[in-house]
């Protein structure tokens, strides 16, 4: 078949420059989790006095987070999916910082716990969202 030179050949797009900014959207919501899981630590022991907590007690403040963090990455990934990386990765950051502004406001353990594990299920979504994204 011959191609005509008024036709428009049909082929792969470009790539764009969003890529890169959608690269570092994502690499540094990578490190603000990272730093968040990070910086929670140099924390503990303040938390742990003002609020009066055992060590039992910051053992589940620690454990609550990562527990729903391990268990939600595959459904949250799977909204990822099923409704969009854009869209998903939003709300998983928005999440993820109202629950994180959010501990700040605890007045006791059942509320700082409710908190932390909101944080990781918000966390759980996004780390998956920008690996899919890039």
């Amino acid at each position: 078949m011959h191609e005509r030179p008024d036709e428009p050949s049909i082929g792969p797009a470009a790539p764009t420059q969003v890529r890169w900014v959608v690269l570092a959207v994502a690499t540094l919501s990578s490190l603000l989790l990272y730093l968040d899981r990070f910086c929670v630590s140099f924390a503990l022991e303040s938390i742990r006095i003002e609020f009066g907590l055992s060590q039992w007690n910051m053992s589940w403040f620690i454990g609550v987070f990562f527990w729903s963090y391990a268990l939600g990455q595959v459904p949250a990934g799977w909204l990822s999916d099923r409704f969009g990386i854009r869209l998903m990765l939003t709300v998983y950051i928005l999440l993820w910082s109202v629950f994180t502004a959010l501990i700040g406001l605890s007045t006791g353990i059942v509320t700082l716990l409710a908190y932390r594990l909101g944080c990781g299920l918000a966390q759980a979504g996004a780390y998956p969202s920008c690996g899919r994204a890039v």
